[in-house]
């Protein structure tokens, strides 16, 4: 058994592993700008809009994830419309991804359908080079 944060961002609902989360917190509105890094303890990450990331139609990110990418030196601010919670699953809990484009396939490893709420939610691999977030 493992456990995964779901996070939404825009439409989409996504699972992280939570060994790989640091912290979830509550973010100030960006404004105009958009918002390429944060302040996190003494340290400044990159910030990541996960709906822009994605290619869907972004909202306003109120919550950022902490999150480690990869065995980096930092872990990065993903930023999300809303955090779900944790959940707990099995292997045999997931699904295989249906046919997506090889950039969704860099990104995603399997996929939980969510039976009571009939939702797909995509798994985010780990680990995952921090750059595969930079690059698009």
């Amino acid at each position: 058994m493992a456990i995964f944060l779901q996070v939404r961002a825009s439409g989409l609902h996504l699972m992280l592993d939570a060994l790989h989360v640091h912290e979830v917190l509550g973010m100030e509105p960006a404004g105009d700008a958009a918002r390429t890094h944060v302040q996190w303890r003494h340290d400044v990450l990159a910030a990541v809009d996960v709906a822009r990331l994605l290619g869907v139609e972004p909202a306003e990110p109120c919550m950022g994830v902490v999150y480690s990418p990869d065995d980096g030196p930092l872990p990065v601010m993903l930023l999300v419309d809303e955090v779900l919670g944790l959940k707990s699953l099995q292997t045999q809990d997931w699904s295989e991804l249906p046919g997506v484009p090889a950039s969704t396939a860099q990104l995603f490893d399997k996929v939980w359908l969510e039976p009571d709420a009939q939702r797909q939610s995509l798994r985010l691999r780990h680990p995952i080079g921090a750059a595969l977030f930079s690059a698009r």
